[in-house]
């Protein structure tokens, strides 16, 4: 099937923002817009004997793309119909702390046949995504995400924007995605190989048609559950003018993929410099050129891997749009309203990225439950299973319940003040880190500093790297850090910080 990504950058920025303090509430009003999880059925494969199972917004996969606009209120009620809790989280966004949707740290999980209302007014614009961040392993692969546009002011000249919303399908013997996935990465078992599928709204991406001298805005989002990708645009040399919404003085890939990792954002200037007829290729490089080899996997098998198609640039039999000559150089979005970090008075916090093998009996905290899905899985309690850690500590979801089991901070900040945040990765496979409710400077990348600002919200950690944040507490409250694959965050690899 069909994909696509990126991966990046961002832009300078102004002042502190203020963000209201807002609180949901269980009462419907008409005012607000309506998302309804509930369950249904897609067809992926043409060979496959049934439907997949999947969950869905509004009957969608991908959800409906919500549009906001900067500065804003805005509401939704979001109705529970699936037979779990769930809840609803702004990845990107720096909405207040009772509308981040995490389970047990901001919200109570919205049972089934509950609803709740979210309502914030977004300081940002920018290319955002929504996504449960309960079970969230299960929830997205299963077709829990959608898209967030919020409107710019005055956004970059172009002559039309393309969106995609980049996903990868992990199926089993059955065509169905994978049930109790967190218990079966910690046996060591591998679910996603089975039958994959990459699709941009939950469909195989169509040729990207174009004509010569046209401009497009293409704007990606990386909404997989595990998978990061390495794009390669065959005959062209796109511009990155924004990396997760914030942008980033324009610089063009030349020979380099762009690589995008688990839930990061990127805008594209993609100028049609091609002839009419002509075809080229959009490839992923990732698995061949970036994912590392496991334990299990033959050479042979290594030696076979190979560039995927995500889909194609194709010329259409119609006139230039105009001449290249009269293509302005490309301009990015306006910076948003984030406060820029002062680095003569921040404070250095460290966080080692590691994994720990450990018997099944021993899993912290939740040993009646592994106990269960051992017997349920064949699995000796002695069995050793493989435990992603930040310091040393994992934080677990209930496999019932799907709270966060016992949170405890591993840093806490004071308000107005600057953080440098020191992230090693002692593992052998790369990491794309989140943080919730800020946005952060990239500041260096094993010791070299960073040639342009660069403002993110998501940023990938490849094996054995060391790189350095930094961001301005100015959000109240506490928030999630954590790997943004989900084999990895429901393995442990999540930890929060409080501002306070």
């Amino acid at each position: 099937m069909d994909r696509r990504a990126f991966l990046g950058a961002s832009a300078s920025l102004a002042g502190v923002s203020s963000i209201p303090h807002l609180t949901g509430c269980n009462q419907v009003q008409a005012s607000a817009e309506r998302l309804v999880v509930e369950p249904s059925a897609i067809r992926l494969f043409d060979s496959q004997p049934g439907p997949t199972k999947v969950w869905t917004y509004n009957g969608q996969v991908a959800g409906p793309t919500l549009r906001m606009r900067q500065g804003e209120m805005y509401a939704l009620d979001l109705f529970n119909k699936i037979g779990q809790p769930t809840s609803l989280h702004w990845h990107g966004l720096r909405v207040p702390f009772e509308m981040d949707g995490v389970g047990s740290i901001t919200q109570n999980g919205i049972s089934p046949g509950q609803s709740f209302r979210y309502a914030f007014a977004p300081p940002d614009a920018g290319l955002f995504w929504y996504h449960p961040h309960m079970n969230s392993e299960e929830q997205v692969a299963k077709g829990m995400f959608g898209l967030i546009l919020i409107e710019e002011r005055n956004p970059p000249p172009v002559d039309r924007e393309v969106v995609w919303s980049l996903y990868d399908w992990g199926l089993d013997d059955d065509y169905q995605v994978p049930g109790k996935k967190a218990f079966q990465i910690w046996r060591g078992e591998e679910v996603y190989a089975k039958h994959s599928a990459i699709t941009t709204d939950g469909q195989a991406a169509p040729d990207l048609e174009m004509r010569r001298g046209e401009r497009v805005r293409l704007r990606i989002a990386n909404t997989s559950g595990n998978r990061r990708y390495a794009l390669k645009f065959e005959g062209h040399n796109p511009w990155v003018i924004a990396w997760d919404s914030n942008g980033v003085i324009p610089y063009q890939l030349g020979d380099q993929p762009l690589i995008i990792g688990t839930g990061a954002r990127v805008d594209l200037i993609l100028d049609g410099t091609g002839e009419v007829g002509q075809v080229f290729e959009i490839l992923d490089l990732f698995n061949r050129d970036f994912e590392p080899v496991p334990p299990w996997e033959s050479p042979e098998q290594t030696a076979a891997r190979a560039a995927e198609r995500v889909t194609r640039i194709r010329y259409l039999d119609t006139p230039a749009v105009r001449p290249l000559s009269e293509l302005p150089p490309p301009t990015a979005p306006i910076a948003n309203p984030i406060p820029v970090p002062d680095l003569s008075a921040a404070e250095l916090i460290e966080i080692e990225l590691g994994q720990s093998m450990i018997p099944v009996r021993e899993i912290p905290k939740i040993g009646p439950m592994a106990a269960v899905l051992a017997e349920e899985h064949g699995v000796s309690m002695d069995t050793e299973v493989g435990l992603w850690t930040m310091n040393g500590e994992v934080l677990l979801e209930d496999l019932e319940t799907y709270n966060c089991i016992d949170p405890v901070p591993a840093f806490e900040c004071k308000i107005g003040r600057t953080y440098k945040v020191r992230f090693k990765n002692a593992t052998h496979v790369d990491h794309p880190m989140h943080l919730h409710g800020h946005t952060f400077q990239m500041i260096s990348r094993n010791g070299l500093a960073y040639d342009r600002v660069f403002m993110r919200d998501t940023f990938t950690l490849f094996a054995d790297e060391t790189v350095e944040i930094a961001f301005v507490a100015d959000n109240i409250g506490d928030w999630m850090i954590h790997c943004h694959r989900g084999m990895h965050q429901h393995g442990g690899m999540m930890s929060t910080f409080r501002v306070t």
